[in-house]
């Protein structure tokens, strides 16, 4: 999760022509103040907010008119056709992101404009400081580092990771004239990597939390195959390799100890979790699947109009019209989740229903496990939600025309969020504890 970024400076936006000199974005820091972002020009409205995880840095991306422009720590940018994407060195030792202006796109990094390529894609910086990002001229992508390029295939790389150690850069390329997909551990700069064996990818790819293994869906020409990679500087093992007549949904635990399948063998569905697996009733459909360090898994299911969450083989509450927004419960223990019935959100923890209101967002738990946040609307009112770790409100923050982005600071003793107040744009922080 990422961390609150705080600040205790009052700053304004200048919208950049490109022709006036501004000065540099500096780092942020807490004091616990309320504070103001932004103080938007007439026919300005706000895109998107976008925290560092250094607790120094915030990015807001402004539209005005027919062009957008982003501001780091309150400096704005100069203006394009389009800018997403920001992404911040650790320390505030820089950021970047993509703009397009006529159908061009590329890299800004510290303000400065990077090679113009046709489309630029997957931004982020390494653990180490490196700047990389996949960019495509014509029918080749290239991986791009700031110490040169790689051409890798002729469709894009998707997704690009970093193992936690930094050592490890993990991303997949399709093979030219083929819809097989390979994977490549590399090193931060893109010049050493070692790959699998070519796979016919059907799902999205599924990593741990320290990018050692990841999981993916191979469609063979009767099954299709769950396969875990174990990812390591030494090479590429496939360690399980499970075959279904469909996988309806499958995930791998943060620790990357155990793989669960919720799938179909011929007319029955099966949960299947480390190679044991067992039967489960008629289904129309499953929805997101968690498994926890210790092995617990959680899913969802779809049957005569009414979802249902399970854990560990359990129904958690009752019927509800959607289950949405699973998170590993407090302390990696038990599942957190949002539930809908009839016009109504619930936080449900570990099967006990909590607060309800018309719509709850995004919840998001304090590394320390005593806190829940999340973004909540009644009666047209939108409003952040503080909670203790088993559901009962601490304190409901005043009403915004827009909230963004609810984080905590790694100690979880912070919480920090951004909202929109009329032609201003704030940045609340709070401690919730000493």
């Amino acid at each position: 999760m990422r961390s609150a970024a705080i600040l205790f400076v009052v700053l304004l936006f200048v919208v950049g022509s490109g022709c006036t000199k501004k000065p540099a974005p500096k780092p942020m820091a807490f004091n616990g103040a309320t504070t103001t972002l932004a103080e938007m020009p007439e026919r300005a409205e706000p895109v998107n907010v976008f925290f560092g995880a250094d607790g120094n840095q915030v990015a807001a991306i402004i539209k005005q008119d027919n062009s957008e422009y982003i501001a780091i720590n309150g400096v704005a940018g100069r203006a394009y056709d389009k800018v997403k994407s920001p992404v911040f060195r650790k320390g505030f030792a820089g950021y970047a992101y993509e703009a397009r202006k006529n159908n061009r796109a590329c890299v800004v990094l510290d303000g400065k404009e990077l090679k113009w390529y046709d489309t630029v894609d997957r931004l982020f910086f390494t653990s180490g400081g490196h700047l990389l990002y996949a960019a495509r001229q014509g029918n080749k992508w290239r991986m791009i580092s700031e110490k040169g390029d790689k051409i890798i295939s002729g469709a894009v790389p998707f997704p690009l990771k970093e193992s936690t150690d930094g050592k490890r850069v993990v991303f997949f390329e399709v093979q030219d004239g083929t819809n097989k997909s390979i994977v490549n551990v590399c090193d931060q700069e893109i010049s050493s990597c070692k790959k699998s064996s070519a796979y016919d990818l059907s799902e999205s790819v599924k990593y741990d939390a320290g990018v050692s293994h990841l999981a993916f869906v191979s469609k063979g020409p009767e099954k299709s195959i769950v396969v875990v990679l174990e990812l390591a500087p030494s090479g590429i093992r496939e360690v399980t390799n499970a075959a279904f007549d469909a996988v309806l949904v499958y995930n791998i635990s943060e620790n990357g100890s155990h793989v669960a399948v919720l799938g179909r063998r011929g007319t029955g569905y099966v949960l299947w979790k480390d190679g044991e697996e067992r039967s489960l009733p008629s289904i129309e459909a499953a929805f997101d699947l968690i498994v926890t360090d210790d092995g617990g898994v959680f899913y969802s299911t779809y049957a005569g109009n009414q979802v249902k969450a399970f854990f560990s083989g359990a129904q958690m509450g009752r019927e509800y019209s959607s289950v949405s927004y699973p998170i590993p419960g407090p302390k990696g223990k038990g599942v957190v989740f949002v539930g809908g019935r009839t016009g109504k959100s619930l936080l449900v923890i570990d099967g006990h229903e909590g607060p309800v209101y018309e719509k709850i967002v995004a919840p998001h738990i304090a590394p320390n496990g005593n806190f829940i946040a999340f973004r909540a609307r009644n009666k047209g009112e939108r409003f952040v939600v503080v909670a203790d770790s088993k559901g009962n409100v601490i304190k409901e923050h005043p009403h915004y025309e827009a909230v963004w982005d609810v984080s905590f600071t790694p100690d979880g003793k912070s919480v920090a969020y951004g909202v929109k107040d009329g032609n201003k744009l704030i940045w609340k922080a709070e401690k919730l504890e000493k």
